[in-house]
């Protein structure tokens, strides 16, 4: 594969199944794992209990990994088995302003019709068109030297760079205008936008692994009834089945659970603020500030910290604002109102949870927040489990060792996520708001 890979969100294990802690006179059951690597900007891990339906399964799978991660990269193109280029995102892209119509596969159509309708339900802020913002961004996040105290420091780009780039990202009326999509041919015309000075480029980063977990899992289904998971760079979660191995819940007893552990955010990932426990399907979207990421400092080097009206420079022991990749469609910039976000559903797709995490990472008003996430669960008919968490507070574990400073953290979870909640880490936690979305 190219290194050239789709901008994909991946982030540092948030979110992962323990696979153990089984009732003792119970017979373990191991679950046996293969990888895809180089797809989405991260890997994709296929796990089974059963040794010889992996095995089986596995060369189809991946295949189909690849296969979908060519459909979704906006940046290489690809040729098909006549020696010719296929219509990926990429050659979308290329025909911005042409006025030609582009076929295009069932897979890469649906994504983009239903990044429309994302769109449309988080009121602008999942949008799929900010491939300008996001190659200024990019190059911040290039680390060169790793040697360097100072690799994760750097400077925002240029305003002016920003605001041109901003003119590129369109509105939901906007883009639904010139992105034509003909759904009986499968085709595409993208139009461009008078008020934009370069391009408007469509980017699936948010969206494009998702969907692709959903058709893995099911290729799976489609080939065996033998529970597992698929885990997209650990940013995406798909658990099928119920477990085979029994856990002991809250209430003592002990069933077929799965156990999704929820990580702190950083620089404390290593701990854990809870498990969430629940049985059957799952699919589970994270996103944070935990991998892509630095920390800000101005044009002297100076760490930078939020003031009161806009920034200041960090006293010696404050972390400073951290950027992150996720980025704002209407100001251009990533906000800091929370360090990671976990939504977890039944019912929900993989492809919809993670274009919803990417849009309220950016939201601070939790009204909007909780309304747009209404939106999703009243169209698409699914119930959302969710956790927002924010580090608020530092704690100094000895009097005089700055060093040994641990940052709390304040939660915010909405009632169905509590019930299921156990093992929750009272030591880390700050602060504990239970929301009731009705």
């Amino acid at each position: 594969m190219k290194n050239n890979m789709l901008k994909f969100t991946s982030f540092f294990l948030t979110v992962f199944l323990i696979l153990t802690g089984c009732k003792k006179e119970e017979t373990f059951k191991r679950a046996y794992y293969k990888t895809v690597y180089d797809v989405y900007n991260t890997h994709v891990n296929l796990s089974s209990f059963n040794q010889k339906d992996l095995d089986n399964l596995f060369p189809g799978f991946s295949a189909l990994a690849v296969s979908l991660h060519k459909d979704f990269d906006r940046d290489a193109k690809y040729l098909n088995e006549d020696y010719n280029f296929f219509n990926n995102l990429k050659v979308v892209n290329d025909a911005y302003g042409t006025g030609q119509t582009i076929k295009v596969s069932d897979n890469l159509f649906y994504v983009l019709k239903l990044s429309m309708k994302m769109f449309e339900l988080t009121e602008g802020y999942f949008n799929p068109a900010l491939g300008s913002l996001i190659d200024i961004w990019n190059p911040k996040f290039e680390y060169t030297s790793f040697d360097s105290e100072e690799m994760f420091m750097n400077n925002d780009p240029n305003a002016l760079m920003i605001n041109k780039a901003l003119n590129c990202v369109p509105t939901y009326n906007e883009l639904k205008t010139i992105l034509i999509l003909n759904e009986e041919r499968k085709e595409i015309t993208f139009n461009s936008l008078n008020r934009c000075d370069g391009r408007v480029i469509l980017s699936l980063g948010a969206i494009g692994k998702g969907y692709a977990m959903d058709k893995l899992k099911e290729y799976y289904l489609s080939n065996t009834s033998t529970s597992g998971s698929i885990d997209g760079g650990s940013s995406s979660l798909l658990t099928i089945g119920n477990n085979p191995n029994k856990r002991e819940g809250k209430d003592g007893a002990y069933d077929n659970y799965w156990n999704i552990e929820i990580k702190a955010p950083y620089p404390n990932q290593h701990e854990r603020l809870f498990i969430y426990q629940n049985k059957g399907d799952l699919a589970v979207s994270t996103s944070g500030n935990s991998v892509k990421y630095f920390y800000l400092v101005d044009d002297s080097g100076n760490k930078l910290c939020q003031g009161t009206s806009g920034f200041r420079i960090c006293d010696e022991y404050e972390v400073p604002i951290r950027r992150t990749h996720i980025l704002n469609p209407f100001t251009g910039y990533p906000e800091n109102y929370y360090d990671n976000i976990t939504i977890i559903s039944k019912q929900a797709s993989a492809g919809v949870l993670d274009a919803l995490t990417t849009a309220i990472y950016n939201v601070g008003d939790f009204e909007t927040v909780k309304r747009i996430i209404k939106n999703v669960e009243t169209y698409f008919n699914v119930e959302i489990d969710y956790y927002f968490g924010k580090m608020v507070e530092v704690e100094y574990l000895t009097e005089y060792d700055s060093i040994g400073k641990k940052l709390k953290v304040s939660m915010i979870v909405n009632d169905s996520m509590n019930e299921k909640i156990d093992d929750l880490n009272e030591n880390l936690i700050k602060e504990k708001n239970v929301i009731n979305l009705d």
